[in-house]
């Protein structure tokens, strides 16, 4: 068997016949051992019959570059050929082979560039590249495409966004970072101004092209400063942080405008934005002090979107009312309805598609309607869902993330002294309504009653990774930022004058009289949350008391550090008269009883003693709530299981039996 097979050999791979992808899998493997077999299935990316036979040589090359290169066999030489054809390759495949190709081209750079530091003309080689590619240059019949070139970079500069060795106490940036920086991010740097300049003019509209350029420089360089700080990058940072401050003022959250993968690029730019402000502000304080003011101006504004992230209209879809119920077709996603208006403004006598659409919180009557769509639509519909649910994540994302700078700014001296004047409408504005329960909630609560839990009732917050982006949603930050407020101190207070009679000092204890200085949870964020009336048999029907007693207890689940510097009366005085009152009430509130027992679990390990009894009473009559109708009470057992089994552990560890 001859290199001309491999065409055919890679064909085969993708056939739906196990047998055959096995054998042809082996001849592959067989065929792998010619030093000409890389160099094969490099021209087959850029010159391959079809998508489906370069798609398959790539990722055969990926496979066996990550099974060849820092071993033993021949290919682990790596030549100076292999890497300038892979080169050429890199920056003219098309997107779906440049995902897969580049991932060979990550474990190169790892094995040569990182670890040997060598090969000297990748970098001038690419800065030229960049320079004279598609975008950047300008030229009608350009060789080099700037998205595949700055997509290299990207792959470039990723092994050094974390510290090559830890174990050093102050590491120095990188000598190749450092070359990098200079040689193609400083001169990159000042194009991504014009490509601001050009994005932000176009009103109504973006390029995709423009917008996806402007994400792949700032994810090359949120890499680059996410632990180091390139010496040729410092004198850049404001004003690339003004071209960033204009893209997040940019942005959108009202969801009218239109749709396409540009403005998707949009959102996902201002979410890189977000990530540098974080490193910047965690990571480089030297360099971060100057621009804090107008970090924080810029955050404050896009948290207090919070309201419009949890106001959303949902979308359930099935077939015809008759197919419907055959189908079992339920999908559930915001609803845009001028985008709505336009795709469903057509009338055929033909099967219909069946549209049940249940009213935004802002409606002020229960309602619902009905859209007919021909089944011809279907796939257009279908890629509307899912550009809805990208815009709809995408955007809750962005506000989590500006909480969490804000958290981050807020552990600064200078960053606390600019914050603490709006801590008052930052938490009745951004951070409550993000609490408040929406009927996104409930919709979550129906549909995927796990993945409600593990969002909004978690047994620890820290228990969540960055694999699962999803879970990090704009309550968890908020709560998350609650949490950092509540600890901060506030001014100096004569002691009679603290919100609570319960924290003053005793008798003999030191400077008793003098100044001291309360925590602002006791100061703001307590009294803000008392104001909300408890649920009770009068006022039960209120859905606006029903939904802001949710965000309370969403908030006193965020407390438990706060309240753990309290002494045992004030949280027992807490407990008995803001949450156990809930388990006592003659009409079953599910939503809040589950979120009554995560509160009870998190302080699990404050509270008194004298209260374990009353609060194991509470959890063992959840833990046995049935279903009520149509509305499952799963969660309600799950988090009153997930509660006792704290306050069980408390107990052992205090050395209580009961």
């Amino acid at each position: 068997m001859e290199l001309p097979q491999i065409p055919q050999l890679l064909n085969e791979t993708l056939s739906p016949d196990g047998s055959v992808v096995r054998a042809a899998t082996e001849s592959l493997d067989r065929l792998s051992l010619h030093p000409d077999f890389p160099f094969c299935l490099l021209s087959i990316t850029t010159g391959g019959q079809n998508p489906g036979q370069r798609v398959a040589a790539a990722t055969y090359l990926k496979n066996f570059t990550r099974r060849n290169v820092d071993g033993s066999s021949p290919f682990s030489k790596i030549s100076k050929e292999f890497k300038n054809q892979l080169m050429r390759a890199l920056l003219q495949v098309e997107p779906a082979v440049l995902k897969i190709l580049v991932e060979a081209f990550r474990v190169i750079v790892a094995s040569v560039f990182v670890k040997e530091n060598s090969w000297p003309e990748l970098v001038p080689e690419l800065a030229s590249v960049i320079q004279n590619s598609s975008l950047i240059s300008g030229a009608a019949n350009c060789e080099w495409n700037t998205i595949n070139a700055l997509t290299v970079l990207h792959s470039l500069i990723r092994p050094f966004q974390y510290f090559l060795n830890p174990k050093v106490p102050k590491e120095p940036v990188p000598p190749q970072l450092e070359l990098i920086t200079k040689e193609i991010l400083v001169p990159l740097l000042a194009v991504f101004h014009h490509f601001v300049e050009k994005a932000l003019t176009v009103h109504g509209r973006t390029e995709a092209e423009t917008e996806r350029t402007l994400l792949l420089v700032c994810k090359c360089t949120y890499l680059a400063v996410r632990s180091h700080m390139p010496s040729a990058l410092a004198p850049l940072l404001p004003s690339f942080c003004c071209d960033l401050f204009r893209i997040l003022g940019s942005l959108s959250f009202d969801h009218m405008d239109p749709l396409g993968e540009g403005y998707l690029l949009r959102l996902k730019t201002g979410k890189r934005s977000l990530l540098i402000f974080c490193a910047l502000v965690t990571r480089h304080r030297k360099f971060s002090d100057k621009l804090m003011p107008d970090i924080i101006n810029c955050v404050l504004k896009i948290a207090a979107h919070s309201i419009k992230i949890s106001n959303l209209c949902h979308v359930t879809v099935g077939l015809h009312r008759g197919q419907a119920m055959m189908h079992n077709v339920d999908v559930c996603i915001p609803f845009r309805p001028h985008i709505g208006a336009a795709l469903f403004s057509v009338q055929e006598p033909a099967d219909i598609f069946f549209v049940s659409i249940s009213p935004c919180l802002k409606f002020s009557h229960p309602c619902n309607f009905f859209i007919l769509l021909p089944l011809g639509y279907i796939i257009i519909y279908t890629v509307f869902l899912f550009l809805m649910q990208k815009l709809d994540f995408l955007s809750e994302r962005v506000v989590s993330l500006a909480f969490n700078v804000i958290s981050h700014v807020l552990e600064t001296g200078p960053g606390w002294r600019l914050v603490s004047p709006n801590f008052s409408s930052l938490l009745e504005s951004a951070i409550f309504p993000a609490l408040v329960m929406n009927e996104k909630d409930i919709s979550e609560w129906e549909e995927d009653k796990d993945e409600y839990i593990q969002k909004n009732l978690p047994s620890d917050l820290e228990e969540i990774s960055g694999w699962r982006e999803d879970l990090f949603t704009a309550r968890k930050s908020a709560i998350n930022l609650l949490g950092v407020i509540s600890m901060s101190k506030g001014p100096p207070v004569a002691a009679s004058n603290c919100a609570s009679a319960l924290s003053k000092r005793k008798k003999g204890e030191k400077n008793r009289g003098k100044d001291q200085r309360c925590f602002m949870g006791e100061l703001l964020v307590i009294p803000f949350l008392s104001k909300f009336p408890i649920p009770s048999e009068a006022n039960v029907s209120e859905t606006k008391i029903i939904n802001d007693y949710y965000g309370v207890l969403m908030a006193y689940g965020g407390l438990q550090d706060f309240l753990r510097e309290q002494k045992p009366g004030y949280i027992s005085t807490l407990i008995r008269n803001r949450v156990l009152p809930l388990y006592r009430v003659s009409v079953s509130l599910p939503y809040l009883v589950a979120t009554a027992n995560w509160v009870l679990g998190e302080l699990a390990s404050c509270l008194p003693e004298e209260m374990s009894a009353d609060v194991y009473s509470s959890l063992l009559k959840a833990l046995a709530m049935p279903d009520m109708g149509d509305v499952s009470c799963y969660p309600v057992r799950v988090s009153a299981a997930g509660a006792i089994a704290g306050l069980l552990e408390a107990l052992v560890e205090g050395g209580e039996v009961m």
